[in-house]
């Protein structure tokens, strides 16, 4: 009986002890729950004071939670989108003007700092203060007024964050106009192909297959053959061969791609012009695009903005509409270094040039500073040599540490009354270059590469040149009035699916990652099936899942197989794609 009490004994101070630990976590989670509640909630109603606005300023809500802002002045419209954007996504902005200023590590700590010390070797915060320095004076007034409301924002709810920001301890600095052109570097290297190192990877593919292999690997760009450096052949042929390029894990996601096109006035049920836009950006929460409706007297457009920046980026104004997919074009180019022993100095033909050189420090939650290096050569920022991978020093050229004003061409095409008039406003927009797609109420249609292309010297800019051969490089950029364009197309349609969107006749070589035909073949296939279309029918088409593409590949499989293979073939015989 003794030893069952003291067993029953035991076993009440452990239920206790259990109960005593249950107290204790609800206590802590109800203590949480009341420290947060709340916390960051996006205002919905009510009123609120901007010092800036020189008006009243009415926004309204739809049943789809999409904000419609009415401004007496363009300038109060960008205020109150500053503070809409605030009010529902200042997490995600305040990490997005960190990331680019390589500042992730004061908030999360080690795991972020090989990404910080890469954003300040490539410039995206200073490369943001150059825009501003060329952005045109309504675009600099758009930002400064955006930031206002953004900072109306923070200062109203400095106690009252959302709770990511809380918990991580975050005071937010005031919101400035060179964050915002941060968020559009940012957008800038997403759509860049710099992200995947091609020219890197290539050069793996010459050390271990050699020239003629890799030259076929990366094939022509129309009637331009592959261009392979010698002096960078003879640098593969001196190394040690690479290990085969690893191909993509079994399962791994597809890279997204994107589509837009156009029906005109002779193909639409209403007899007006139809655009549809289908941007195929990473899913992401809180998701990339802010959909608003703005209108003031000078300024209407309804669609898509980016958390971080004014104006509306996809969308339509009163009397034209427009769609971006991505051009694809190869916009940056990577440069091996021959550099001093001391890095203060790389080869240009049989002299030097100079490296500017600035120290850095990446301060580090729960860790000691990072110092780094942060150098540049008169073709752009250099990147230390990588001796794991057998990589010299590299430069890169890339598009956007050119001037531009990346947010001049969205205000002008809100406010275009044909598509005949965008080409002449949309000159200063640079990076990323995009394929724009618009339409105008009168029945206009017309295709133009938005951005600037790089005007090479030599080669395709496929594979890493030498930098020290004075022959390789940029005349800076190709005039915008070369850029590949159509206007009022035979067809009235367009389309565009990422693919080689030059029309027949272009002169100008133009390199690219362009993906394969089959998805703009597939769009117009479906377009051109029916002779008129309305906006629940273009709809379908952005769902459409059949791959021209694959079927190509089982008509090009076809024939006597024996087996298994015969069994698939057969299989696949009937299939609809």
């Amino acid at each position: 009986m003794l030893g069952r009490f003291r067993r029953r004994r035991a076993l009440g101070r452990a239920l206790l002890a259990l109960l005593a630990i249950a107290a204790a976590i609800a206590l802590v989670a109800g203590a949480a729950l009341f420290w947060l509640r709340g916390q960051g909630r996006a205002r919905r109603d009510g009123t609120v004071r901007l010092p800036a606005l020189a008006a009243p300023v009415e926004v309204r809500w739809d049943a789809w939670g999409v904000p419609h802002v009415r401004a007496e002045s363009d300038r109060d419209l960008a205020a109150a989108l500053g503070y809409l954007h605030a009010n529902d996504r200042m997490t995600q902005m305040e990490l997005s003007r960190r990331s680019a200023a390589g500042r992730l590590s004061e908030i999360f700590g080690a795991i972020s700092v090989e990404g910080d010390v890469l954003a300040r070797r490539m410039r995206y915060r200073r490369s943001a203060e150059d825009l501003l320095g060329t952005a045109a004076p309504e675009s600099r007034g758009w930002l400064e007024a955006y930031a206002g409301g953004v900072n109306v924002w923070l200062e109203e709810r400095a106690d009252d964050l959302p709770p990511t920001l809380t918990l991580f301890g975050v005071e937010p600095e005031p919101w400035t106009p060179v964050d915002s052109l941060s968020v559009a570097m940012l957008m800038a290297r997403e759509l860049s192909f710099w992200q995947g190192r091609p020219e890197e990877l290539r050069f793996d593919w010459l050390r271990s297959l050699g020239p003629e292999r890799t030259a076929d690997l990366l094939g022509s760009t129309g009637e331009v053959p592959p261009h392979v450096p010698e002096a960078i052949v003879e640098l593969a042929r001196k190394l040690s061969p690479a290990l085969p390029p690893a191909l993509p894990e079994s399962g791994s996601d597809p890279a997204p791609g994107s589509n837009n096109w156009a029906v005109g006035a002779s193909r639409s049920e209403e007899g007006a012009p139809l655009v549809a836009s289908d941007p195929h950006l990473g899913l992401r929460l809180p998701g990339v695009w802010y959909q608003v409706h703005l209108r003031s007297p000078g300024y209407a457009a309804a669609g898509m903005t980016f958390a971080g920046m004014p104006g509306v980026v996809i969308g339509r104004g009163e009397s034209v509409a427009w769609a971006l997919t991505n051009l694809m074009l190869d916009d940056h180019d990577l440069f091996f270094e021959e550099a001093a022993a001391d890095g203060r100095r790389v080869r240009r033909g049989d002299g030097w040039a100079p490296v500017a050189v600035e120290r850095e420090s990446v301060r580090v939650r729960g860790g000691d500073p990072v110092e780094v290096e942060v150098a540049t050569t008169d073709r752009g920022p250099l990147l230390p040599a990588d001796p794991e991978r057998g990589l010299p020093p590299r430069s890169i050229a890339w598009t956007a540490y050119h001037p531009g004003d990346p947010l001049a061409a969205f205000l002008a095409l809100a406010r275009a009354e044909t598509v005949d008039e965008i080409v002449a406003v949309i000159g200063g927009y640079v990076c990323p270059a995009q394929n724009l797609v618009a339409a105008d109420r009168h029945g206009g249609l017309l295709y133009a590469a938005l951005g600037r292309l790089p005007a090479r010297r030599r080669g395709d800019g496929r594979l890493p040149a030498p930098a020290r051969d004075p022959s390789y490089g940029w005349d800076g950029l190709v005039p915008v009035d070369d850029n590949p364009r159509i206007l009022r197309p035979a067809a009235d349609l367009l389309v565009t699916a990422n693919n080689d969107t030059r029309p027949e006749g272009y002169a100008l070589p133009l390199t690219g990652d362009f993906d394969l035909e089959s998805r703009a073949e597939r769009i117009r296939q479906l377009l051109e099936g029916r002779p008129r279309w309305e906006r629940k029918g273009l709809g379908r088409v952005q769902t459409d899942v059949v791959s021209p593409y694959a079927l190509a590949v089982v008509r090009g499989a076809a024939g006597d197989s024996p087996g298994d293979a015969g069994k698939a073939l057969a299989a696949l015989a009937a299939w609809d794609g």
